[in-house]
């Protein structure tokens, strides 16, 4: 007989690796089950793939397996959706149904997370125990799971405080957001945030390119830090992540500037999104963030956009 969890009263349970895992999908809406992350190809059982097998040994040290419902209709699952699942591991030696898992608002939901601890596979609810609904953290699961994972190399973020900011608030605070989210989702320190307005700093100069809201700021030996500004700075200067139009960008900035960065339109849309329906196109999207959160502090010699 089954073991029955309610979502929300447990926090793992453990069974066996030998054998065969089971796992099997219950939802109010057409939905299939996903596993991302094991060492061979799961096999999905039946027409509706709302079944799936694998062998316990597919569970590796090296990263964690996902197991996630995605909606049939690729939107969002609606208001109060919650699914069941069962669990069976050795042939049903170990058997598990888990009730009521909420699915509301995600076109792709985390049910569980498994782990190989000491010979056994640790199974958790969601992405590990705790629910990462962020963008960035989002994101951050998504790349390890595809085995790129997020390795983010900036050190320090300076925002321009200049009045020309003030209308790029909403980017400002909704970029920060996913930075952080990013770094809390793989278990690193978020880089310290400082704001400064033109001339606002040692090292900072009252003269910016073209005299629109620029702070100068050197780069730093000792990391990776950038400046989020709405025009580039001059050469020399640290790397800059630029709000607004890239087009205005490339049409006002010389490009014997520092080095910069303009998320797309697009960007800038899935940052600001208030729901958690992420789906594989927000990832590629997202991918020339992602990868420039990334980039090794001696590449910053390129200059570029995202689009």
């Amino acid at each position: 007989m089954s073991d029955i969890l309610a979502s929300g009263q447990w926090k793992e349970f453990s069974v066996s690796n030998r054998g065969a895992l089971e796992i099997g999908l219950v939802a109010p809406v057409p939905a299939t089950l996903e596993v991302v992350g094991t060492s061979s190809a799961p096999k999905y059982l039946g027409v509706s793939r709302d079944a799936v097998a694998f062998p316990g040994r597919a569970v590796s040290a090296e990263r964690p397996v996902t197991v996630r419902a995605n909606a049939s209709s690729q939107e969002a699952f609606p208001g109060d959706c919650v699914v069941d699942l069962s669990f069976d591991a050795a042939g049903g030696e170990h058997a598990y149904l888990i009730r009521g898992i909420p699915v509301a608002g995600q076109a792709s939901a985390p049910l569980l997370q498994l782990t190989l601890e000491g010979g056994s596979i640790r199974v958790r609810p969601g992405e590990g125990g705790a629910a990462t609904l962020g963008l960035g953290g989002w994101c951050a699961k998504r790349r390890e799971e595809s085995g790129a994972s997020l390795a983010p190399t900036i050190t320090e973020i300076v925002v321009d405080a200049s009045a020309s900011m003030v209308q790029h608030q909403p980017r400002v605070e909704s970029f920060l957001a996913f930075v952080a989210d990013s770094c809390a989702a793989i278990g690193v320190a978020a880089p310290p945030v400082r704001s400064f307005g033109v001339g606002g700093s040692v090292g900072a100069s009252s003269t910016g390119m073209g005299g629109v809201g620029s702070v100068q700021m050197d780069p730093d030996a000792r990391g990776r830090r950038i400046v989020v500004t709405d025009i580039p700075l001059e050469a020399g200067r640290c790397e800059c992540l630029v709000v607004g139009s890239p087009e205005i960008v490339r049409a006002l900035a010389p490009h014997s500037g520092a080095p910069y960065f303009v998320p797309d339109g697009d960007v800038w849309n899935e940052l600001l999104r208030e729901d958690t329906a992420f789906t594989s196109q927000t990832l590629a999207t997202m991918d020339p963030l992602l990868d420039w959160l990334s980039h090794p502090a001696s590449s910053n010699a390129s200059i570029g956009t995202s689009s």
